[in-house]
């Protein structure tokens, strides 16, 4: 396995494969992101591109054909259907959006299955929290990308107890007319933390909100805000808001989902 530019480690800090039948080669710009707890048999430091290009340029010309991947492809969607609802606004949200939109994603449900489900067609086009986890940083970073995008579509997803730590700077959006796209998944808890707490102590504690209406506060500052219930209406809102350059709030009623930790949390591979 040749793994290039990546820090090859999971969300729980574990290597994503460990040795044993595979043979592990990194590529990657930085040493950090090659040394323990990863166990590679041949680690590069480099530049990705250049050393794609020389391996490439190094290959006998019958052995540069693209591999087969349909059924790599089949296995992710197979695996995805598990998170289907998520998987359903995701796709909705791409529809919409043009190739060169730029989503800003968050801590929350749709967020997390963002990370597996949500395809990228261009660099620099996708932000997350990395590994830092920041609650509440999606709204106030998709202010400053809208800003610095310069007229391309931009999109950022936030639960609501996300959105509730700089939701003042809806004021900002609208004294400066800042374009952004802000979806506001609805669930009236800390959906994640409850989900911890249920799962490990069988009862909750600190975890259910009181929300405003999120599209209603929208209007009070001025922001066009409205609330749509279904995937298709979703896209078609978001589909429309590239016609102008006003900022737009969509709050979005949003039920119990199914995990998505087993998937971007999985023990490693043995």
């Amino acid at each position: 396995m040749l793994a290039v530019g990546t820090r090859f480690i999971t969300m729980t800090g574990q290597p994503v494969i460990r040795p044993g039948r595979h043979r592990l080669i990194a590529i990657n710009a930085d040493p950090a992101d090659v040394r323990a707890p990863r166990e590679f048999e041949v680690a590069i430091i480099a530049d990705a591109k250049l050393a794609l290009e020389t391996i490439t340029n190094a290959l006998p010309d019958d052995k540069r054909e693209a591999p087969a991947l349909d059924a790599y492809r089949k296995r992710e969607r197979d695996a995805l259907s598990v998170i289907a609802p998520q998987v359903e606004w995701l796709q909705a949200i791409r529809k919409a959006m043009p190739d060169d939109g730029i989503l800003i994603e968050e801590l929350t449900q749709v967020g997390y299955a963002a990370r597996l489900a949500f395809p990228v067609y261009q660099a620099g086009t996708y932000v997350t929290p990395g590994y830092q986890g920041t609650l509440g940083y999606g709204f106030p970073t998709g202010l400053g990308a809208a800003v610095a995008a310069k007229g391309r579509q931009v999109v950022s997803i936030n639960g609501d107890g996300g959105f509730g730590w700089a939701l003042q700077e809806l004021s900002t959006a609208a004294k400066y007319n800042i374009g952004l796209v802000t979806v506001v998944f609805r669930n009236d808890t800390f959906g994640n933390v409850q989900r911890i707490q249920t799962e490990t102590f069988g009862r909750t504690i600190g975890v259910n909100l009181k929300n405003p209406d999120f599209a209603a506060l929208a209007k009070e500052f001025g922001i066009e805000g409205e609330r749509v219930t279904t995937p298709e209406d979703l896209r078609d809102t978001i589909r429309n808001a590239r016609r102008t350059d006003a900022p737009l709030l969509i709050e979005v009623p949003l039920g119990d989902v199914p995990s998505p930790w087993k998937l971007l949390a999985e023990p490693s591979i043995n």
